[in-house]
């Protein structure tokens, strides 16, 4: 954040944004879980168990173009996602 005292203003930065996002579903004592992912320059993700047994999958799309994503759990079966362009989406598997 950038705080202008004087003016009694403040800016979020992009990066509060995506900190604020893990911190909203990503609670304390999760762990880092492995995620295969088939693309290449598409949409970065990654895993996280939760101490609830929450599986919890953010993926981020820096691409100009929205892209299709699809996550396949054995436990869960398949969903298609279409990701916007420039955009940070969690989805939760309980």
């Amino acid at each position: 954040m950038i705080v202008n005292s004087i003016a009694d203003d403040f800016y979020k930065q992009p990066m509060f944004y995506a900190l604020a996002h893990f911190s909203k579903f990503v609670p304390p004592g999760s762990v880092r879980i492995g995620l295969e992912s088939e693309q290449d320059g598409g949409i970065e993700n990654v895993a996280f168990l939760s101490p609830d047994n929450i599986t919890v999958v953010i993926m981020q799309n820096k691409n100009n173009q929205d892209m299709e994503a699809a996550l396949s759990d054995s436990d869960n079966g398949q969903v298609s996602l279409k990701i916007p362009a420039n955009s940070m989406h969690t989805i939760l598997f309980k």
